[in-house]
């Protein structure tokens, strides 16, 4: 049976940008955010880079575990690596499809998917503009809004989508101030009634009229401890929410890497980041 990975990210060189500022690989498989906050990348058990992960490194550990061919992804964590990418296409056309990638709000967006595919050769585009939250209900809003509704986003912070980074932050509140929806930050909603929503901010409690709602907001983890006091020796993994509230990727990852020790060998585990 043939072994395809869907999703493999190689980086020859770490330069990604997300909410916490720009992350750089430091050494010893560590990587830095901007904000100062350090964490461990690239394992170093002998099968990664101190610096980077490389496809000769990729293809090493695909042969040992008999994986015949792969999709290179790409993401703003670890930078963009179109140009990368373009080399291991015209190199190992028989063993990996790269993807290309592009931010959607840029200038020449489309222009430049157009060199990707028809001069550069590419079969595969990955797009990723949010990260972080704080976006779901303005982006919802937006489309709400530029389809006929009258949308007010309320949002308890002193911003709305407060955890997006840098230049999609701009954008969107940019597109949403444009096509005029009303946005309340440092306000609290109180209660949703059949017909409206009850707000708190500086000037006071108010009353909105709404016709519909679209509800936004946080999460609360429940106690599992019965849970798996049921299950008795049968292995449980928690995920998501219940293990405390999170953004949409934080919370896949956790029932994507539960998934992944279903099964899995003592060898293959040790693999697998957290």
């Amino acid at each position: 049976m043939k072994k395809i990975d869907a999703h493999l990210h190689v980086a020859q060189i770490v330069a990604g940008y997300c909410r916490r500022g720009e992350l750089r690989a430091i050494g010893g498989g560590k990587a830095a955010w901007g904000n100062g906050e350090e964490f461990d990348l690239f394992p170093q058990n002998g099968d990664y880079g101190e610096m980077n992960f490389t496809v000769e490194k990729a293809l090493a550990l695909m042969d040992r575990n008999g994986v015949e061919r792969a999709v290179l992804m790409q993401g703003s964590m670890y930078g963009f690596q179109n140009r990368y990418h373009s080399e291991l296409l015209e190199k190992y056309p028989d063993w990996f499809c790269p993807t290309c990638t592009v931010d959607p709000y840029m200038a020449d967006a489309v222009p430049t998917m157009a060199y990707f595919f028809e001069k550069k050769g590419f079969r595969a585009a990955k797009f990723e503009v949010s990260s972080g939250g704080g976006l779901m209900g303005c982006e919802a809003g937006l489309f709400l809004q530029k389809t006929g509704h009258e949308v007010t986003v309320v949002e308890m912070l002193d911003r709305v989508a407060n955890e997006a980074f840098g230049m999609y932050r701009e954008a969107l509140v940019w597109e949403m101030e444009k096509n005029h929806m009303t946005m309340l930050p440092k306000t609290k909603c109180l209660e949703i009634t059949p017909n409206s929503v009850k707000i708190e901010n500086a000037d006071g409690v108010q009353e909105l009229e709404a016709d519909t709602v679209l509800y936004a907001l946080g999460m609360k983890s429940v106690d599992y401890s019965a849970l798996k006091e049921a299950a008795g020796d049968a292995q449980v993994y928690v995920i998501g929410d219940a293990i405390h509230p999170g953004k949409v990727d934080q919370c896949t990852r956790t029932g994507y890497i539960a998934a992944l020790k279903v099964g899995a060998s003592d060898e293959s585990i040790r693999f697998i980041q957290e």
